[in-house]
């Protein structure tokens, strides 16, 4: 197959570079995904704890049958 040790190493990198290339996209939405769940992270501790107002309206329109906001007011 390969003759010399120098094509053996130039093959298995060549092996490598095609597997990270296929790989890309996959990178790409990680990095798109990192950068959402902060700002989601933020907006959701905006209206748990800080605008307390928002939920008690929430809760008070949607009523106590949602189990996740009950959990609001232990934070």
């Amino acid at each position: 197959m390969c003759d010399s040790e120098a094509e053996k190493i130039l093959f298995i990198l060549n092996k490598h570079e095609r597997a990270y290339r296929r790989l890309i996209p996959v990178y790409i939405f990680l990095a798109i995904v990192l950068w959402i769940l902060p700002i989601l992270l933020i907006v959701y501790l905006y209206f748990c704890i800080v605008d307390n107002e928002f939920l008690d309206r929430f809760s008070a329109y949607y009523g106590q049958h949602t189990t996740f906001f009950r959990f609001s007011s232990i934070l």
